[in-house]
């Protein structure tokens, strides 16, 4: 019975560390990437992987020369990008359905 117990708590001791601001910062910039390079590229695809590129490069930055690399700054930085590939998504849908009627 305390295994339930022992996984709910690192599921939210890991949804806390993902609200800091720090992580907010990673969501919020690869979101405004996929959102920027998407109409840019044409290609949802293609505005993933340049978005999360930059996003593992400065990981690594951060590995070599700053505070260390975080998979939990790129956990933010891969929802980030999902988000914007939905939100884009939205509005190309939402546009169509006015363009069609």
């Amino acid at each position: 019975m305390a295994k339930p117990l022992i996984v709910k708590q690192h599921i939210r001791h890991i949804a806390n560390l993902l609200m800091e601001g720090d992580k907010q910062q990673h969501f919020a910039i690869c979101l405004v990437l996929v959102v920027t390079f998407w109409p840019l590229t044409g290609s949802p695809t293609t505005a993933l992987v340049l978005t999360l590129m930059v996003g593992l490069a400065k990981e690594i930055w951060d590995g070599l020369w700053g505070s260390g690399f975080c998979w939990l700054d790129m956990t933010a930085n891969i929802l980030g990008a999902l988000c914007g590939l939905v939100a884009v998504w939205g509005l190309l849908q939402m546009a169509g359905a006015l363009s069609a009627g």
